[in-house]
């Protein structure tokens, strides 16, 4: 029973394994089915030799953003040179020469107008076509016309299963929409890099102090962003960096020599928010082009909210947080090679300048009238920055 059970299930097994192999390739062969069919109704009409340009076919909108028309056509090229002896005309080339028609890439184009199109690259046949959806099929349909009568030389018409049609297709199809699309996105950037005040030494009441704030130099701030299209033309961006924790000191010298520094921590988070308009340069590559408003907090801390003494002075911060904002041009280029994801590389200047600062009020106790303002750190962005970024679509 056991045997008869697992030879069973490898029959079965074998049966799906078998019907996905054959479904899988059923696209290509159905493609190049027709392509011999039309190939050979043109070449019994005396159409040898010819030059044969392949129009983007006609589809809706939906099926437009996903490049189902533009996967027909490029699968059916291949078809054509594979197995005619016709001339095929790049897609570059006529891509070209539709874009300075103004005719677009959509295949939303009559044959009177395909006509004269074909006669600008010096093609004597052109395939026209439209693919649209019927239940859980694609229906596809394609004829060869004659540039120089307008007539159709030979018609043909198949259905796919739409299933199938992605698996054998996916290498040119768009799954992302151009609209209501969302990315997630990791960002790296320079954004800002505080700054230790200058030395600066007081006197009073028999005493001298010299103070000198330290710190390292901050680097890269990473973040997480997300990106939405509410049009295929504009894009919504927001990013938050990670906060970033921080610890400088003030080295004190006085004239009874150095005495024990003051640490004092602080932190900065910050956002942006911002829009952009993609322009796409080739398959790949797309040109962003926006505005950002950005944002930024920085917090300081220490012992008793950075108040310390050390000899006769007192230290005290007058704040805990200042903010600082900025407007921001920005400029780059994403690379996608698949629709799923992007790496991109951005240039940015801030359109106004943004600086904040941490002071400490010093004061002599033997001295009750001696003060003296003290910058301890600042935070400033950058004129220019540039950032990289990796985006995962949806």
């Amino acid at each position: 029973m056991k045997k008869l059970y697992e030879s069973g299930l490898l029959a079965l097994v074998l049966s799906i394994v078998t019907v996905a192999t054959i479904t899988a390739g059923d696209l290509d062969s159905k493609m190049e089915k027709s392509a011999k069919k039309l190939i050979q109704i043109a070449e019994s009409k005396g159409f040898t030799n010819v030059s044969v340009a392949v129009f983007p076919f006609q589809t809706d909108e939906k099926l437009a953003q996903m490049r189902v028309n533009f996967a027909v056509s490029e699968i059916l090229s291949q078809q054509i040179f594979k197995f005619s002896k016709f001339n095929l005309i790049e897609s570059n080339q006529l891509d070209m020469v539709l874009r300075e028609q103004k005719l677009g890439l959509s295949g939303a184009i009559d044959t009177e107008t395909a006509v004269k199109v074909g006669n600008l690259i010096g093609a004597r046949l052109l395939i026209l076509g439209s693919v649209s959806r019927l239940g859980k099929s694609y229906q596809i349909s394609m004829r060869i016309v004659d540039t120089e009568t307008a007539e159709i030389v030979a018609p043909e018409i198949f259905e796919v299963p739409i299933k199938v049609f992605d698996a054998d297709a996916k290498r040119y199809l768009t799954l992302i929409p151009d609209t209501q699309a969302i990315g997630l996105q990791i960002v790296l950037a320079d954004i800002y890099s505080p700054k230790a005040g200058l030395p600066q030494t007081f006197t009073g009441a028999g005493y001298w102090l010299e103070g000198t704030p330290r710190i390292d130099e901050h680097g890269f701030s990473e973040g997480l962003g997300f990106k939405y299209f509410p049009k295929s033309w504009l894009i919504i961006e927001g990013t938050f960096f990670m906060p970033s924790e921080e610890e400088f000191r003030v080295e004190i010298v006085t004239d009874g020599g150095p005495q024990p520094n003051v640490p004092i921590n602080f932190s900065i988070s910050s956002q942006r928010l911002s829009i952009a308009c993609p322009y796409k340069l080739s398959k790949y590559f797309r040109l962003y082009a926006g505005l950002q408003y950005f944002t930024a907090k920085m917090g300081i801390k220490g012992k008793d909210n950075g108040y310390a003494t050390v000899g006769n002075y007192d230290f005290s911060t007058q704040e805990t947080s200042v903010r600082l904002s900025a407007p921001i041009a920005r400029l780059g280029v994403e690379w996608r090679p698949q629709s799923r994801f992007g790496l991109s590389l951005f240039g940015n200047a801030a359109l106004s300048s943004a600086k904040k600062s941490f002071t400490t009020i010093v004061k002599d106790r033997n001295s009750p009238y001696s003060e003296t303002e003290m910058e301890l750190i600042s935070l400033e962005f950058p004129s220019t920055y540039f950032e990289a970024a990796f985006t995962l679509y949806f």
